[in-house]
């Protein structure tokens, strides 16, 4: 009978145990997944804001020469508000990335974008090696994702 109660309360710990390793590893699993679908979510808002806010910076700087004050007043406040959005953006990917250099690179792209309406004279060569550079950095993102968990 002590044969027949040990066996039985070994089963019912092993139940028990299997039962909670397995619940476990679901939520770790969970928990993987939904901060895998956060990032790529960040990477995306990041990269948005960013092009945004060089396109509206491009069109200021454009516009510049040409335009009346209230038009770059308003067209300074579009900048400030995408400048504000991209801030956020490499704020919020920053937390959830696990790259040091990331934050770094991105804010400095944008520091950059934020001052070429000061040089319209050499606008359309920034203009084109800020994109290279912000595509380097998201390219090197993407191919982050791509190795994620063996694909």
């Amino acid at each position: 009978m002590d044969a027949t109660v040990a066996v039985a309360a070994l089963g019912f710990l092993s139940t028990l145990l299997a039962a909670y390793l397995t619940a476990r590893w679901q939520t770790r699993g969970l928990v993987e997944t939904e901060l895998v679908t956060a990032k790529v979510a960040a990477y995306g808002d990041c990269a948005e804001a960013l092009y945004e806010l060089e396109r509206v910076s491009f069109d200021r700087a454009l516009h510049k020469p040409t335009g009346t004050p209230e038009d770059d007043a308003a067209r300074a406040q579009v900048v400030y508000e995408h400048n504000s959005k991209a801030r956020a953006a490499i704020g919020r990917l920053a937390i959830l990335s696990d790259r040091a250099d990331l934050w770094q690179r991105l804010t400095d792209v944008r520091r950059e974008i934020r001052t070429m309406h000061d040089r319209p004279e050499e606008l359309r060569g920034e203009h084109d090696r800020l994109m290279a550079v912000l595509d380097g950095i998201l390219s090197d993102v993407r191919d982050r994702f791509d190795d994620f968990h063996g694909r």
